[in-house]
Parts: C-alpha cells; structure tokens; sequence
C-alpha cells in the first residue's frame, strides 16, 4: 500500500510539473506574438510620423512659395499702376483747363483704385480657395487614420477577450489541480498513520517514517509550485488590467480625435459658406467697377465734348464781341455740371472703399481662421508624437518584462 501511495503521489507531481511547464510555455509564445504585434504598430505609426511630418513640410514649403509669388505679382502690379498713373498724369498734362484736369484725374485715381482693390480680391478669394481645399484634403486624410486607429482598437480588443479567456481557462485548471491535490493528500494522510500498537511492541517503523517524509517533501514541492503557479497567474492578471487600461485609453484618445475631426469638417463647412460669400460680395464689387469703368469713360468723352464747346466759345469770342455773354454763361453751366458729376462720383467712390474695406475685413477674418486651423493640425500632431513616445515606452518595459520571465 506504501509502494501505490508514492507512485500516486509521484504521478501528482508530475502532472503539475507539466501543467506548469506547458502554462509557462504557452504564455512565452503568447507573450512573444504580442510583442511582435506591438512592434508592428509601432513601426506602422512611425512610418505615419514620417509621412505626416513629409507632408507637413512640403505643405509649408508650398504656401511659402504661393505667398512669393502673390508678393511678387503684387509688387509688379504696383509698379504698372505707377507707371499708369505717371503717363495718365502726362497725358493730362495737357492744356486744358484746371477743371478739366483735375475731373481727369480725380476719375484716372478712382477707377485705378477700383481696379488695384478688384485685383487684390480675386488675388486673396483664390488663396482662400486653395487653402480650403487643402484643409478639406488634410480632414479627409485625418479621418482615414482615425478608422486606422479604430480597427487596431478593435483588434486589440479581440486580443484582450482572447487571452482573459485563456487566462479564466488557467485558472480553473489550476484550481482543480489544487483541489485534487488536496483531495488526494486527504485520502493519503489515514493510510499513513502508525496503527494502534500494544505496549510490549515497538511505536514506530524506520520505513514507514521515511515514506512518509518523502510524501511529505513530495507534497510541499507540489504546494510549492502551485504557488509559484498562483504568483504568474497574479502576474498575468497585472498585465491584463494594464491592457486593459491601455484599452480604455485608445478607446478615449479615439473618440476625441472623431469629435476633433467633427468640429474641423464644421469649421470647413463654415469657411466653405464664408467663400461662397465672398465670392458673391468679388462679383458684385466686379459689376461695381465695370459701372464706374463706364461712367469715367462718359465722364472722359464728356469733358472730351466740353473742351471743344470751350474752343469754339473761345473762337466764337475772338470772332465776334457781341456774344461773349453768352459764352461766358454757357462755359459757367458746363462747369457747375461737370462740379455735381465729381461730386456724385466722390460720393459713388466712398461708398466702394467701405465696401472694399468690408470685403478686406472678411478676407482677413478668413485668414485668420485658416491660422487657427493650421494651429489645430500642428498641436494634433504633436499629441501623436507624444503618443508614440508612450507606446515605445511601453513597448521597452513589455521587452524588459519579457526578458525577465524568460
């Protein structure tokens, strides 16, 4: 009976012992496929890093270069407008009444300006579109990398259920090896006890004493490993609510980027419509400036028609004395006509700067906003830079922990 007890308590050892060893080896590959899964992450959002940093530069580089050329094309439009207005000034120059020349030139300065402000506009409406365009573009590719983020989420998800399944399945097994080596060191412990002797025999036996030592140091290496067994399944338990966590933060850090990437496409919509509505206020500026286009040309054809009135009143006088009065009065009707018509011009021109300067208003409100926005883009890439640098640190300590265990 001896001899059966320590080959059933032999047996119980070493059914742990390669419960243990198999647990140990599952969790090393386990262990292991999630490392190598961590290091896929991390190399893909590196490489995302990169791209976005790549593409950040060449955007910079970009509107560097289009604010160039829009200071270049600037500058040259300034110096034609010079140059128009020095031979406008020449060719009013002429001899003509002060009047007549200053009507001229008041016109010359009004529709030059027109055109200086039309210009600048259609020059700022197609900076905004282009910027537009590149934030739509800059919303489309933040929202890709968002469902990018999302499927690892759900595939670390499905990782997570996966090994607390595994987890719950080591648990049970080990507590049914403890509750069979319980039952077991129950059922062993009667068949041990010294039988009653009488007093004339001796008490104890030398062999049975020695099997019951060897059962005894067999069943405390057994207690012994399954509490190292409880220790690594305390430890696996650590690093599941870890994940766990690390879960929950994704899960966190997701919806913040989809209601960053909501409120960005709200404010696209916004810049959107504030376009359209520059765009509607550059077209009726434009209908604005063809109208006084028109009416400095029949403003230029009437004084054209006035001076040759005045050279042939002047004719007329030189000829004949007698109607000189007539003249005079006729030049002084042309010259209060010729005041009210600057007058109402001046009137018509003040009231395009105020909308000019509207529109530049508007214009640098846009302007603005795109600035914020871009201000946005830079700090949402700073935060997965800082991301990052959280996952490689986790992914060392996970590499630290892995050569520990092993």
């Amino acid at each position: 009976m001896s001899r059966r007890g320590t080959r059933g308590s032999m047996t119980v050892s070493g059914t742990t012992s390669g419960l243990t060893s198999q647990f140990e080896e599952d969790e090393l590959m386990q262990l292991r496929s999630v490392l190598a899964d961590r290091e896929t992450e991390l190399a893909e959002l590196r490489e995302q890093h990169i791209a976005l940093i790549r593409k950040l530069s060449e955007a910079r580089r970009a509107w560097q270069d289009q604010a160039q050329l829009k200071d270049d094309a600037i500058r040259k439009l300034t110096d034609r407008a010079n140059e128009a207005e020095r031979s406008t000034m020449h060719a009013l120059s002429v001899d003509l009444p002060a009047a007549e020349q200053a009507a001229r030139r008041e016109a010359a300065d009004r529709a030059r300006a027109d055109a200086e402000a039309l210009r600048k506009t259609k020059a700022q409406v197609g900076e905004l579109r282009r910027r537009v365009h590149k934030l739509s573009d800059g919303a489309e590719e933040y929202r890709r990398r968002c469902r990018e983020a999302e499927q690892r989420v759900v595939r670390a998800e499905e990782r997570s259920r996966q090994e607390a399944a595994q987890i719950n399945t080591l648990t049970w097994q080990l507590q049914s090896a403890n509750q069979e080596l319980a039952r077991r060191e129950t059922t062993a412990a009667p068949q041990y006890a010294p039988p009653p002797q009488p007093s004339y025999a001796p008490r104890s036996d030398p062999r049975l004493e020695a099997e019951l030592s060897a059962l005894r140091r067999e069943l405390e290496g057994a207690r012994e490993e399954v509490r190292e067994v409880s220790r690594v399944n305390r430890t696996l338990r650590d690093e599941a609510a870890s994940l766990q966590h690390t879960l929950r933060a994704a899960h966190d850090a997701r919806t913040r980027a989809e209601e960053d990437a909501a409120r960005a496409a709200a404010r696209g919509e916004a810049l959107a419509d504030q376009l359209a509505r520059l765009q509607a206020s550059a077209e009726a500026l434009r209908g604005e400036a063809k109208s006084a286009a028109a009416q400095a040309s029949q403003a230029s054809v009437e004084a054209a028609g006035s001076a040759q009135e005045l050279t042939e009143l002047r004719v007329a006088v030189q000829r004949e004395r007698s109607a000189r009065r007539a003249a005079e009065s006729k030049l002084y009707a042309a010259q209060s006509t010729a005041v009210d018509r600057a007058r109402a011009a001046g009137e018509s021109a003040a009231a395009k700067d105020d909308l000019i300067a509207r529109l530049k208003g508007a214009l640098k409100h846009a302007t603005e906003q795109l600035e914020k926005c871009h201000g946005h883009f830079d700090a949402e890439l700073k935060q997965r830079g800082a991301q990052l640098r959280d996952a490689e640190t986790r992914f060392a300590q996970l590499q630290a922990m892995f050569a520990t265990m092993v």
